[in-house]
């Protein structure tokens, strides 16, 4: 197939799956998988993460209750600029994933709501912290 995506098994890859020739003898070098999503990639409107999805649901066994579950620990360790952006960002492409309508939208929801708390908390915060400094300037 030409103008669509592929994913590549490399080193390591004996992990996941076999790969063998027609003889089924194992094969050592690098090959694309074969994928539901990428055989459907001009036919629908498919999404780099459709193919996460099913990549991870593929490899993991048992596969995870939310291929893109939200590491929160993450938040804690970076300033509050940064989570800011962060988490805008995070819940915008969570936002995309949920309207997906996979099998774990609900759990993807239930991410979406906690960010948005800790996303606008954050704002506030440094809203406030901006005009203590105004404040402060003023008074000078």
């Amino acid at each position: 197939m030409k103008d669509c995506p592929y994913v590549w098994l490399r080193t390591d890859h004996q992990r996941l799956i076999i790969v063998a020739d027609d003889e089924g003898k194992p094969v050592e070098k690098d090959v694309p998988l074969r994928l539901e999503s990428i055989d459907c990639w001009r036919l629908y409107d498919i999404r780099p993460w459709d193919v996460m999805v099913e990549v991870i649901c593929t490899a993991m066994a048992p596969p995870p209750e939310n291929p893109f579950a939200v590491d929160y620990a993450y938040f804690d360790r970076i300033t509050v600029e940064e989570r800011v952006v962060v988490t805008g960002a995070v819940l915008e492409f969570l936002r995309r994933v949920y309207l997906r309508h996979y099998f774990f939208s609900d759990i993807v929801m239930a991410d979406i709501k906690k960010l948005q708390k800790l996303h606008f908390r954050d704002i506030n915060t440094l809203r406030e912290y901006q005009q203590s400094i105004v404040f402060r300037e003023q008074t000078t």
